[in-house]
């Protein structure tokens, strides 16, 4: 099997290139800049001036199955304009090529929690304009999907730890806290709440589980496995353990967030999102280990000790 990945030189595409190449699997790397392990044995790189259905056509040319991890600058605004449409072009090429899609995504087309988990039932009610452009890009995949694409879309809890920056907990203040001596760790929201975090490298696993899974694939929608959910508590306790001396937190509340949205480009664009950090806001991945129960599971302990072991840049 040969899995293209769309977006190879993002983040979660990175991780999932060389997921592909530790398992000495096939991969063909796709991205508009020279992906980093293109040239090494099993791992081809094709490069696009744009994600386009017709320049992706010839991108996925011999592959067996597609992995797309595209993302954009946070933004709502840029989110509106061009999420769509690049979900747009996803679809063309899923149409085209006739090969299994596994697209990631997030959770914010669900809006508020209302108390319980996520599933892949739960009401799509986005309650915030990005994740109204993301139930727009939805859609786009979803018309494809009725007339005959074969998509999965893979919705993701929040990203944390290595490398995950644009998130609410900042890799960078964590290694700070692991690694620099540093006391206090900011928090954004209520840290009494539990929230399900990702862990990007198992987010990369978790998409390759789903692209190999025809089980998987006859779903439109797969929840994949975060960490068991924590509180802020609950990780500044972790932290102090780890590195035995008290990590306290300084929480950043709606006012602060809406004082500071106004010279602040991220904290004008978490305005919306508060939504999510002051109540309650898990997932359920029961339907993904259903058909992979062995798949890991993480604590707010297992992600502190790999933390710990990790380089500042991740």
């Amino acid at each position: 099997m040969t899995t293209a990945v769309i977006g190879a030189t993002g983040q979660i595409g990175s991780a999932v290139v060389s997921a592909l190449l530790h398992t000495g699997q096939r991969a063909v790397a796709i991205a508009r800049s020279a992906p980093r392990l293109a040239g090494r044995e099993r791992i081809e790189g094709r490069q696009v001036s744009a994600y386009t259905g017709d320049e992706l056509a010839p991108a996925l040319k011999a592959c067996d199955r597609a992995v797309v991890t595209l993302g954009l600058p946070y933004s709502a605004k840029v989110w509106l304009r061009d999420w769509p449409r690049l979900m747009r072009e996803i679809a063309r090429a899923a149409l085209d090529s006739q090969i299994p899609f596994v697209v990631l995504d997030n959770l914010y087309v669900y809006g508020r929690s209302h108390g319980t988990p996520f599933t892949e039932r739960t009401p799509l009610e986005p309650c915030s304009a990005k994740g109204r452009a993301r139930l727009q890009g939805f859609k786009e995949l979803q018309r494809a999907r009725s007339q005959g694409a074969q998509i999965t879309v893979c919705r993701s809890a929040d990203f944390i730890g290595p490398g995950a920056e644009v998130t609410v907990v900042p890799w960078s203040g964590l290694h700070a806290v692991l690694s620099e001596n540093r006391h206090s760790l900011r928090w954004i929201g209520d840290p009494r709440c539990q929230h399900s975090y990702a862990d990007p490298r198992l987010v990369s696993r978790g998409l390759l589980a789903v692209a190999a899974s025809s089980g998987l694939q006859s779903h439109d929608v797969v929840v994949l496995p975060p960490a068991e959910a924590f509180s802020g508590d609950d990780l500044a306790q972790a932290l102090s353990h780890r590195i035995e001396r008290q990590v306290r937190l300084a929480p950043v509340g709606q006012r602060m967030i809406r004082a500071a949205s106004l010279f602040s480009r991220a904290a004008h664009e978490q305005v919306e999102m508060m939504y999510q950090v002051t109540a309650d806001y898990t997932v359920d991945d029961a339907l993904f280990r259903t058909y992979q129960p062995d798949f890991p599971r993480l604590s707010v302990d297992d992600l502190v000790q790999a933390w710990a072991r990790s380089p500042a840049r991740g």
